[in-house]
């Protein structure tokens, strides 16, 4: 194997809060600066093994394996070199495109992967693939188009976002679809009457609640509601958040922290905190 390239040195800084409320908090308690701190990075490349140098998504299963998905196949990295996964047409086990657009790691150690035509997933320990794809024989198959976030909400469903050519309109479409990783079957939802809305993230909380976080298509008129959506299981649609000016633009990321809070990205520079339970 190629030797790895000399390690970068940079430097970061503890302490560092997004929310200007926090940055306020340490000032009134006097903390000093935040201490500087050298961190050695090593970079890997086509050189190394990897397939491809545009790296899309990164992750790490339960067996300390790193795996990262390009546009030209999925590398897995043991430490030591990289085994690479790419679709064999003739091959129902490998992977179904070159394309990897996310990936998500299980509990148990399962990696789901997005890929353009739909989804794969691999369990921990095997190069053996499962392939779900469009059947356009079986309504409750995942739907064509090319596939970007994935997610797992811990109850044996994978959501995933869609885009796709409505053939009847001639216009481009977004879906969410909740795969159900047993049955193989899927559920398509939209966002009802807000054709100017795309889908950005999908993140699932904790306790299995699905929120969405849209933006306005690009070139639209920006009509409708971008911002955060939340999955209403009983009823199975979509409902608006209203989280105020921070989301009104948009909501490009979402994260969660150890009290279970969400923290959302506003396409505007803006972060909201916001509580799933209280508001």
């Amino acid at each position: 194997m190629v030797p790895r390239s000399s390690p970068s040195r940079f430097t970061s800084r503890r302490g560092c809060r997004l929310a200007v409320a926090a940055f306020a908090a340490l000032l009134l308690t006097g903390a000093g600066p935040a201490r500087s701190e050298e961190y050695a990075f090593y970079s890997l490349t086509v050189h190394d093994g990897l397939s491809q140098s545009h790296v899309t998504s990164i992750a790490q299963d339960s067996l300390g394996f790193l795996w990262f998905g390009t546009t030209n196949g999925l590398n897995r990295w043991d430490g030591h070199e990289f085994t690479v996964y790419r679709h064999v047409p003739v091959d129902a086990s490998s992977r179904g495109s070159p394309v990897i657009r996310d990936r998500q790691v299980e509990s148990d150690g399962t990696l789901w992967i997005s890929t353009e035509p739909g989804s794969d997933s691999l369990a921990p320990g095997s190069a053996d693939v499962t392939r779900y794809a469009h059947d356009p024989e079986d309504d409750s198959s995942l739907p064509s188009g090319v596939f970007g976030n994935v997610i797992s909400d811990g109850n044996g469903a994978v959501w995933s976002t869609v885009e796709r050519l409505n053939e009847s309109t001639g216009h481009s479409e977004r879906l969410i679809v909740r795969l159900d990783a047993t049955t193989g079957q899927a559920r398509r939802f939209t966002l009802g009457s807000e054709p100017d809305i795309r889908p950005l993230s999908i993140h699932a909380d904790r306790e299995g609640g699905i929120w969405l976080g849209t933006g306005f298509e690009f070139g639209s008129p920006r009509s409708g509601r971008a911002g955060l959506y939340r999955f209403d299981a009983a009823e199975e649609v979509f409902e608006w958040v209203d989280l105020g000016p921070p989301a009104t633009g948009g909501v490009g990321a979402i994260a969660e922290d150890s009290r279970g809070h969400l923290w959302v990205a506003g396409n505007g520079g803006e972060v909201a905190e916001f509580s799933p339970h209280t508001g």
